[in-house]
């Protein structure tokens, strides 16, 4: 035996010197005594059609010594059987001795793509002629034999199987086998390319014959090679996973194919493929750095078959005819016989069936199954197709490439026959044979634009921006397909906006290869900024579409998710068009997931096909968005925003719970209206109930307006060509301008955190990125200059299952301030609302305090006086213990039809009662306070303003809105002995509100209020001049009891000495 010495070589590029062959002991040449540098002994079957390259006419290094070649730790010593096609004289030196060869050795293998015609011609001067995929006419692909330079493996699976190529072979194997009784094969070819669902449909054929030619007739012995094409983004129409298949995986082939972009990663799979591996080692190298990892990762990112119809028991229905065969008599009723499905089915098997029928002389006891009835019905195709499926024990032949539904004229699917054969709802049967024709009838003229997730992919060049649709507009099939092809990049940029999907960026094998930039930090993004594998860009959406048509965000190429063209040519954009339409425009290479499934909507919500370089069939649900439970405190939240949304408003609501807890608060509402980023499912039923009718908008009015649908599947239903729903960009709809045009513009939002001064932080917890900036303050900038405008921001008083305040005296250190201290109108928690425009410090900081949660109230109280926020004697109710009462607030009618609120006294009124008392004239001055001092500092009005809202209770009645309210009368009570179970009442009125029930009506509601806290009966002591509180006593209708001393008049009266009927004296 002759001994090599074995040193690496540099890589093989066709067209490149090789090195000299390695030298043996003796100081001969390898290539000169074995001549193993030149393979082509036996020249090719056709000459003609040889065009081999230079490259493969220089010598070919020897093989190594296996001994030196990597191993596993656990091997399987195969050895070696010398077949056809790679005769023994042409087996490196190595093999040729009888050495044995361990196929797992050789476990993966790198070459590049540049280097696949090399291989091809090798295998075609050396194996066989080769069959494989080529293009015609620019986009179908065939299966068949072609010049080695012409196999494609780039594109989708063939229109034609295999079966065709290999049957005509087969025949002739048949008819030497009937003549002789022997098998004789003359010539074997090489099946390169081929996909998995393919190879699995030839074994089929294999095991009906193998009782007849024995086992492996087709890829063992009529096949010098099988080289399997793995499908790593399966095709629109592809089941195969649902009938026990793998679109990566292909048994009976001897290697495996990964298309990694520049390079394929070669999976040996058997010996022969080993034996390939080491006669050729330039091409077929070895991994290098993290080739393996990323092979690895590859491999587990690559995707199953989204659609997975349950065909065996569709079948097995069938055969017993126990399916639901009325809804398939009607969706199978536009079939025309045109036989396309079983000319292109690799597992029909009418001509196999035929040479067995001629040996056992009775094919039925063979394959037939079907029953007698469904063998005549000949207005069903698929139906006759699916009782075909099923083999002998239970083999399903189907093996799911989908090719019957792709290319059946009438649009006809395998999968919504299975479907309705197994009884789905109905209600989903006509969407999809809707679909399924659509998907047909577009496709023709823009054929040329079809292309692979693959072939799309390959236009991204190194340091490209990639821009990927948002939301549940998503194009989960690209973007599943992009990140699984991760390692085919280098320092790729994603610009995203939102992602609702499972695309995931949080892995460190991305590095280097794709870095996500995001606008708005959602849940699969959350973890890669923070760890710093991921970026964040806090910008206004509404800015982002002027700076990609500007170049400050470069957009080279957009991956995007459009509904089917229309006879225009026109696709809609469908639940999304925020910054989607503008990336559109701007990007080098648009590739467009065409989804059957993703409605048509208004607005600017088109693009026409000519804009779109490329096309990706791919029908898929979209992703669905519900909101999260509601719990108590979101109830409570919504019932205070109710209370603000007046009729005829306009609303913009954020995503989160707060749009469908409000949902039952806005039925009863009239005419409001939606202009807002995004629109739920909520939207949807306020405007079938008619409160949401936009006919008061003074901008798109009869419009609702949004950028984008976050919803259920119900919703984008309802959307589908709803003329009453327009969708526009966010440079459109988030501008300040355009949304101050609409009147009683209500924006309203969530924030994590809210100061003492109104400051908000919206898109970060401390320095933590949650969110982002996104439109809120575009939105509540805009509602701010609104006629009859209102920006609120709503959240709930605490976190962390209440242990920290979202009410803080100043932001927590690293919260930035999203929407500053000037912009904000409302703030409302479960506690109430606070209303901050216009108001000073000091009176926010109360404000604040009052609707934190009571457990933080005193604490916040004391920072804002060390702040200086407050005064240094400001006093609140025993805040941990006493709670606002909401429940005592209410509305009255006046006699002049004016409305008024009756509601319990705030801190925040000192300033408005301050303001009643000065209204007084000095006489009601001595009378109501029985002195002669008219002035009322903060230190009295302290006192009259902070209650307890039980032994010390005031209302108030007052007209006008939150914010601008004015009081126009007050009435009190305080218990002064506590032993005594009567209070102590005092009454005042603005003089001209007088005679108008002010004063009566704050007494009964005050009664109510008392006898719920037990108290017996009101006292009050007036001074004799005092007539107009003599005759408010006497309104309640109850036995007066009196007493006079040094002309100050004593009143009461017990609650249980009231009469049925109340006096109508006016006071």
């Amino acid at each position: 035996m002759v001994e090599y010495q074995y040193a690496p070589t540099p890589e093989y590029r066709p067209g490149r010197r090789r090195p000299s062959p390695p030298v043996a002991d003796n100081g001969e040449s390898c290539t000169d005594k074995h001549d193993s540098g030149s393979v082509a002994a036996r020249p090719p079957a056709d000459e003609s059609r040889s065009r081999p390259l230079d490259a493969i006419d220089r010598a070919t290094p020897p093989a190594p010594p296996l001994a030196q070649l990597p191993r596993h730790e656990t091997k399987r010593q195969t050895k070696r059987s010398v077949r056809p096609g790679l005769e023994k004289d042409r087996l490196p030196v190595a093999i040729r001795e009888g050495l044995s060869v361990c196929w797992e050795a050789f476990a993966m293998r790198v070459i590049a793509t540049e280097d696949m015609p090399a291989l091809l011609d090798y295998l075609g001067r050396t194996a066989g002629k080769i069959h494989g995929p080529i293009r015609r006419l620019g986009s179908d692909f065939l299966f068949g034999l072609r010049l080695a330079e012409e196999i494609d493996l780039s594109g989708g699976l063939p229109v034609n199987s295999p079966k065709d190529v290999l049957l005509t072979q087969l025949e002739r194997v048949v008819a030497g086998y009937r003549q002789s009784g022997d098998i004789q094969i003359s010539e074997q070819i090489v099946l390169f390319g081929i996909r998995p669902c393919d190879l699995r449909a030839l074994l089929r054929i294999e095991e009906k014959l193998a009782p007849y030619l024995g086992p492996g007739i087709i890829v063992k012995k009529l096949c010098a090679l099988v080289a399997a094409n793995v499908c790593l983004c399966p095709a629109i129409n592809c089941f195969c996973s649902a009938v026990d298949g793998s679109p990566i995986l292909a048994e009976g082939s001897d290697f495996l194919l990964h298309d990694a972009g520049g390079k394929f990663y070669v999976d040996i799979q058997s010996e022969r493929g080993a034996e390939l591996a080491v006669s050729l080692p330039e091409l077929l190298r070895e991994p290098r750095g993290e080739e393996e990892m990323d092979f690895s990762r590859l491999r587990s990112g690559a995707q199953e078959t989204h659609r997975l119809p349950d065909v065996k028991n569709a079948s097995l229905a069938l055969k017993e005819e126990k399916g639901s065969l009325g809804y398939l008599d009607e969706y199978n009723g536009d079939c025309v016989y045109c036989g396309a499905c079983s000319f292109s089915c690799p597992a029909h098997l009418s001509r196999v069936m035929g040479w067995v029928k001629d040996w056992e002389g009775n094919s039925q006891q063979v394959i037939e199954t079907t029953p007698e009835r469904l063998r005549r019905d000949r207005r069903l195709p698929f139906r006759r197709k699916l009782t075909g499926a099923l083999w002998k024990d239970e083999i399903i032949d189907c093996v799911g490439c989908g090719r019957c539904s792709t290319l059946c004229p009438s649009g006809l699917g395998m999968i919504e026959t299975v479907d309705a054969v197994n009884g789905l709802p109905l209600r989903h049967q006509p969407k999809a044979r809707q679909s399924n024709r659509e998907a047909v009838d577009w496709i023709g003229p823009y054929r040329h634009k079809i292309v692979t997730p693959l072939q799309a992919f390959a236009k991204i060049k190194r340091g490209d921006s990639v821009f990927l649709s948002s939301a549940c507009a998503e194009p989960q099939y690209l973007a599943a397909g992009f990140i699984a092809n991760s390692q085919r990049f280098m320092d790729v940029e994603v610009i995203h906006l939102l992602s609702m999907g499972n695309v995931c960026f949080d892995d460190q094998r991305l590095t280097d290869h794709l870095r996500l930039n995001a606008f708005f930090v959602g849940d699969s993004s959350r973890e890669a900024v923070a760890s710093g594998r991921a970026d964040y860009t806090p910008v206004f959406l509404s800015e982002i579409p002027n700076m990609m048509r500007a170049g400050r965000i470069p957009v080279d190429v957009a991956m995007i998710q459009v509904a089917p063209p229309d006879k225009h040519g026109y696709c809609s954009f469908g639940v999304s068009v925020e910054t989607v339409k503008a990336a559109t425009e701007c990007a080098r290479y648009v590739v467009a997931q065409v989804n059957p499934r993703m409605p048509r909507t208004h607005g600017d919500s088109v693009v026409h096909i000519d804009r779109l370089h490329a096309l990706v069939p791919y029908e898929e649900p979209l992703i669905e968005w519900r909101p999260p439970p509601l719990d108590e405190n979101s109830r409570r939240i919504a019932q205070f925003i109710a209370g603000l949304i007046e009729d005829g408003a306009t609303l913009q609501i954020g995503i989160g719970k707060i749009g469908q807890a409000l949902l039952p608060f806005l039925i009863e509402k009239e005419d409001l209206g939606i202009h807002t980023q995004m629109i739920t499912d909520w939207v949807m039923e306020l405007m079938k109930k008619g409160a949401v009718n936009n006919s008061r908008k003074r901008q798109h009015a009869g419009k609702t307006v949004a950028t984008m649908a976050v919803g259920t599947q119900n919703l984008y239903d309802w959307l589908h060509n709803n003329p009453a729903v327009e969708l526009y960009g966010m440079g459109h709809v988030g501008n300040p301008d355009v949304v101050a045009r609409n009147w009683r513009m209500t924006a309203i939002n969530s924030a994590f955190e809210v100061d003492l001064t109104g400051q908000v932080c919206a898109d970060s917890i401390h320095h933590q990125f949650y969110s982002g900036v996104a439109s809120m303050a575009d939105f509540l900038r805009g509602a701010a200059r609104s006629e009859g405008g209102k920006a609120i921001v709503a959240l709930p008083s605490t976190a962390k299952n209440g242990a920290i305040s979202r009410i803080v005296p100043q932001l927590t250190g690293g919260s930035p301030i999203v929407v500053t201290r000037g912009d904000v109108h409302y703030v409302v928690s479960e506690f109430g609302v606070a209303y901050l425009h216009g108001k000073s410090i000091r009176e926010r900081a109360l404000a604040l305090i009052e609707i934190a949660h009571p457990a933080f109230r005193q604490a916040l109280l004391e920072e804002a006086k060390k702040l200086r926020y407050l005064f240094e004697d400001q006093e609140l109710p025993s805040l941990t213990q006493h709670v606002y009462p909401h429940e005592w607030e209410t509305t009255v009618k006046l006699d002049n039809d004016e409305e008024i609120s009756i509601r319990p006294i705030k801190a925040t009124d000192e300033r408005p009662l301050q303001q009643l008392y000065y209204s007084l004239s000095d006489k009601d001055v001595f009378l109501r306070f029985m002195g002669n001092d008219p002035h009322f500092p903060h230190r009295r009005m302290q006192a009259l303003t902070v209650v307890d809202y039980d032994r010390r209770m005031a209302l108030v009645a007052t007209i006008g809105p939150l914010g601008n309210e004015k009081i126009l009368g007050i009435g009190r009570y305080d218990i002064i002995n506590p032993d005594s179970c009567i209070a102590e009442v005092a009454f005042t009125v603005r003089e001209d509100w007088r005679r108008m029930r002010v004063g009566a009506i704050l007494l009964e509601h005050l009664t109510v209020i008392a006898k719920s806290k037990g108290v017996k009966g009101f006292r009050a002591e007036i001074l004799a001049q005092n007539q107009a509180m003599m005759r408010l006593f006497h309104t309640s209708g109850a036995k007066m009891h009196s007493q006079i001393e040094d002309g100050l008049y004593s009143l009461w009266y017990m609650f249980d000495e009231l009469e049925n009927g109340k006096s109508q004296d006016k006071t």
